[in-house]
């Protein structure tokens, strides 16, 4: 065989001589949606190593009756950041808990198609709670809500929850693409 009629694998895992226009659109996504969803992930990190640090410091400086102010208060909204962040990468990874005692014992075919019923399902809810995350944060800055300790503005919180909801519907998306393109191929079994 040439090297253009040669089959290659692509990320999907399947063999295709070139690859059809939703394959093709799929591994476009995925180059896009992988990386975001690292770099947010790396964004959580960082936060969790500075919570980390933070504690830290606040336990030592307990012991000489010189605790830090609004650690609680700065470990909490961290949390929303961690969170919210890896939400995506968790996805990219399959390490959320699934439940899939009846798909499982479906047609390899009639599996695909229910699994991007479901991403498409989970994905339009979580636009949904995205636009709600953007309204929710219009408001904390029109009321100019703040945190009580620390007097931190609580948009910002508001804004990185939405953020980190949106980028974890990319991937679930990114799921349906994938199971979109397994259920229209053929199967040998």
């Amino acid at each position: 065989m040439t090297e253009n009629m040669q089959d290659r694998t692509n990320p999907l895992g399947t063999q295709v001589p070139g690859g059809s226009f939703l394959e093709k659109f799929t591994n476009g996504l995925e180059k896009v949606v992988v990386p975001l969803n690292q770099f947010t992930h790396n964004i959580s990190k960082i936060v969790l190593f500075l919570m980390m640090f933070l504690t830290f410091f606040d336990v030592l400086g307990r012991n000489f009756s010189k605790p830090i102010t609004g650690t609680f208060e700065l470990t909490g909204l961290g949390q929303v950041i961690l969170v919210f962040l890896s939400l995506g990468i968790t996805q990219i990874h399959k390490e959320h808990i699934t439940i899939d005692i009846l798909v499982e014992k479906l047609p390899n075919r009639l599996q695909h198609i229910v699994n991007a019923l479901v991403h498409l399902i989970v994905s339009s809810m979580l636009f949904v709670t995205f636009f709600q995350l953007i309204v929710y944060t219009q408001r904390t800055m029109a009321g100019n809500e703040i945190s009580v300790d620390l007097g931190l503005p609580m948009y910002w919180f508001t804004a990185v929850a939405a953020v980190g909801i949106f980028v974890f519907a990319l991937s679930i998306i990114l799921d349906f693409f994938k199971s979109l393109v397994k259920a229209v191929q053929k199967h040998e079994s």
